[in-house]
This record gives C-alpha cells, sequence and structure tokens, in this order.
C-alpha cells in the first residue's frame, strides 16, 4: 500500500474520530445555560434564544460541527417548550399531540422547518437564537386542526340588523342618538388586569354564552395568514391601527372564561354593537380583532 493511500485512510480515520468523539463530549462541553422563549405577536413568530456555557473554548475546526449539535439540542428545547403553547380554552399543543394523529405527523415537520440558528461564539460561550413562524403557509396555524368556517353569521337585512330600534324610535326617519347601526372597521377588546392567556384561537362569547367570534367564522386561508387574533399591550401599538382600522369598535372585557383563560366575554351591549351592521360581521371574517393586555415579564 502506497504511502499516499495509507495517509488518506489515516485522516479519514481521525475525521470519523473527531466527529465522534464531539458528539460523545456533547454533554460534557455544552452546558445547560439559559433558553428564553418569546412569542413575538406584532410578527406572529415564537423566539427562542439560548445562551449554553462551553467548558472549553471551541476552535474554528470545530465551530462546523458544534453547530449542528447545538441545532438539536435547540430543538429538543424548542419542541418541549411549544408543547406547552395554548391553542384555545381548552387545549395546548400537547393535547392535540395525545388526540389527534395527523397533527403528530405534522408538528415535526413544523418543527423541522427551522432552517436558520443564529450563532455568537464568545470564548467559552456560545448565544444561539431562531424562530419559527406561526402564520403563513409554512406557519403553525397551517397545521393545527381547528374547526374553520364551520359557522357561518347570518346575512342580516336592514331591519334586523338596526334591532328592535328600527321599529320602536324612528321618528322623522331618523334614529334616536346610539341607535343607529354603526359600521366598524375591527374590534378592540381591552382585558388589562384581567387573567388571560394568549392563544393562537381565542373566541370571544356574549353574555348569554353566544359565540360571536372565533376561528368557526374564519376563512382558513385568511385565518392562517392573518392569525385569527392580535395582542396589543398599548393603543399605541401600530398593529393596533393597521389590524383594526380606523374606525374599531373599543369595549372593555367582562371576565375571561375556559379552562386556560384565553376565551374572552363582552357584555350583551358589546355583542349587539358588534352583530348589528353586516360590514362589522364582515371585519371579523378578515380577523380584524384586537385584545389589548398587560406586558408581561420575559
Amino acid at each position: 500500500m502506497s504511502v499516499y493511500r495509507k495517509g488518506k485512510i489515516v485522516f479519514v480515520i481521525f475525521c470519523v474520530f473527531a466527529i465522534q468523539s464531539l458528539s460523545s463530549r456533547e454533554s460534557e462541553e455544552i452546558n445547560e445555560g439559559i433558553t428564553r422563549f418569546l412569542i413575538n405577536w406584532d410578527l406572529y413568530q415564537y423566539e427562542v434564544k439560548s445562551v449554553m456555557n462551553m467548558n472549553e473554548a471551541i476552535s474554528l475546526n470545530e465551530r462546523f460541527y458544534v453547530r449542528n449539535q447545538i441545532r438539536e439540542l435547540l430543538l429538543k428545547r424548542i419542541s418541549s417548550d411549544i408543547e406547552n403553547l395554548y391553542i384555545d380554552n381548552s387545549h395546548k399543543i400537547s393535547d392535540i399531540l395525545d388526540e389527534n394523529i395527523n397533527f403528530r405527523r405534522e408538528f415535526p415537520i413544523y418543527l423541522q422547518s427551522i432552517n436558520l440558528v443564529r450563532m455568537l461564539f464568545r470564548n467559552n460561550v456560545i448565544e444561539a437564537s431562531t424562530s419559527l413562524p406561526l402564520r403563513g403557509n409554512q406557519g403553525l396555524l397551517s397545521h393545527l386542526p381547528l374547526p374553520w368556517a364551520t359557522m357561518a353569521y347570518n346575512s342580516l337585512s336592514e331591519p334586523e340588523y338596526v334591532g328592535e330600534a328600527y321599529q320602536k324610535t324612528r321618528v322623522g326617519n331618523d334614529f334616536e342618538a346610539g341607535l343607529v347601526p354603526l359600521q366598524y372597521s375591527g374590534i378592540i377588546i381591552d382585558l388589562r388586569g384581567m387573567e388571560v392567556n394568549e392563544a393562537l384561537a381565542p373566541r370571544i362569547y356574549s353574555q348569554t354564552g353566544q359565540l360571536i367570534y372565533g376561528p368557526e367564522f374564519i376563512m382558513q386561508k385568511i385565518g392562517v395568514q392573518r392569525g385569527i387574533i392580535a395582542y396589543v399591550n398599548s393603543m399605541d401599538d401600530p398593529e393596533a391601527k393597521i389590524r383594526a382600522g380606523s374606525s374599531a369598535y373599543f369595549t372593555v372585557g367582562l371576565s375571561t372564561r375556559g379552562q386556560y383563560k384565553t376565551d374572552v366575554v363582552v357584555s350583551s351591549r358589546d355583542a349587539t354593537r358588534i352583530m348589528q351592521h353586516i360590514k362589522t360581521l364582515e371585519s371579523l371574517q378578515k380577523c380584524r380583532v384586537i385584545f389589548l393586555v398587560d406586558k408581561k415579564n420575559v
């Protein structure tokens, strides 16, 4: 055997040994560190940042192999955390994984969509960060088995969406102030100070228990592209103006409901106002709904 071939075989064995060595030392080299998870509702994406400590500085040659290890480690942490994400008032991701075999097949596909993990090496510290889309064709909403568009708002005639006031208070072809049906470009519900959990598919109910908003009224294509709800912490948030529009209906929620406190209850008067005008219902079907919530410490 030539010296060249012997040298080549030794080099290959060395590379294999180096890779196996790095893999076997993963638990020794990469400490748990701190990982923070955050849902950015403005961008509708799940953001992750992890700071991991290395027992010794990683050389430039070793970084190539370590990157794959870090990606897999980060993926495990994401999978564990995102299973606690609320879907609606009675389901987390983990619940759907237990109940729905099709979703169990699709969920790993969603996780594997992570194609960019940003890494910064600083001596014996590695900062790794990435994000996953929640909406859009590649987002989590596109995989969830939600009851899209299984219900429809009734088509209302003018007397119906005016309500009883149309028949009882009509004087000189005018309506009393406050009784004219108004068209709203969207809905903003103030939930600050309440116990409410952010979810991908929350619902709005009236005091009498009537469902007036949820994925049941939304076409899947619209819901997936826009997101069913937007959460903001201030009325100055650009998202509040963009999504809800310039003539949004503003009200304060009465309470939250459901096992996970994700759904909202509004007064009967608010429900009537929201349901009065066919154009307002069309706004709801376009996901022009905002929940104003307290800012959470992260």
